[in-house]
Formats: structure tokens, sequence, C-alpha cells
């Protein structure tokens, strides 16, 4: 009996480890904050992955409406840099979704990329809110200006065409 025990406290150790080391990841988060924001961004994670389709990364999002007005849309970029902090590439999320103030939402976005391989393990996201659309339909565009000096922290070659479509 103690035997069968000690067999299956090993195994779920074991288990485990094993669960650990295939969701563990080490890519960085960088959360670009603009003071003047309508929307911030709460909690960002990119981790590396891969499914039936190819790799991807997927990015954890959660937002909260930080302005004095409902939201009815918002655009999340998300920027990539490879583990030596070079630039590889920025994609729009836009989200159609209404916040009321105060409130919060979590995400998740898949993105598939070919520069999936150059992130894993040691690349950094960085991630800021680009546009928010209020109820009225009044549009509030993030400070390129603001967004392009703090991602020059992490790659000083950064470029402001980088933060483009």
């Amino acid at each position: 009996m103690h035997t069968t025990i000690t067999s299956l406290i090993k195994s779920a150790f074991i288990a485990l480890l094993l669960t650990a080391a295939s969701t563990a990841h080490a890519e960085k988060s960088v959360i670009v904050s603009e003071p003047s924001s309508p929307v911030t961004i709460a909690h960002y994670l990119p981790r590396f992955g891969s499914n039936n389709i190819g790799l991807m990364i997927k990015h954890d999002v959660e937002v909260t409406a930080s302005g004095s007005q409902p939201v009815d849309a918002y655009s999340i970029r998300v920027i990539l840099f490879d583990a030596f902090n070079d630039y590889v590439g920025n994609w729009n999320i836009y989200v159609p979704e209404t916040l009321q103030v105060g409130g919060s939402k979590k995400s998740a976005y898949f993105i598939q990329q070919n520069v999936s391989a150059a992130f894993e393990r040691f690349g950094t996201g960085a991630a800021y809110v680009s546009k928010v659309r209020y109820r009225d339909g009044t549009i509030w565009e993030a400070d390129k200006d603001y967004v392009l000096s703090e991602l020059q922290k992490i790659s000083p070659d950064m470029l402001s065409e980088n933060l483009e479509d």
C-alpha cells in the first residue's frame, strides 16, 4: 500500500513538472501607458506557442475604461522585438466592444505570424492603446511621438514608420 501511494505521489509530481515546463515562458512584456488614454491596459502578456496551424503568439490583454465617457471600440497595437531587441513587426487588434466608464475586459488574441520563432523565449512584446471611439463618435488617437520615445527605450533604432500598418 505504501509503495502504491509513493508511486502515485511521484507520478503526480512528474506530471506537474511536465505541465509547468510546457506552459512556461520567458517572453517579456511592456505596456506603454499614455497618460491621456481613455482606455488603460491593466495587463498584457505575450506568449509564444503553436497549434495544428503553426507558430503563433497569444496576447493576453486586460483593459479598463479610464476616461470620462463610455467607449464603443478601441484598438490595441502590439509591437514585437526579437531576442536582440530588434523590431520584428506590429499588429493592430481592433476590438468593437463597448466599455462603460470603469468597466474592464479580459481577452486573448492569437496572431499567427512568421516571426514567432524570433520571439520565442527572449523576445519582447509591447502594447499600447492606439485608438478609441467614444459613444458620441469622437475618436481619440495615441500620441505617436510619446509611444515612439517609450519604444526606443527597448530598441533605440525603432522608427516612427514601424508604428503604421
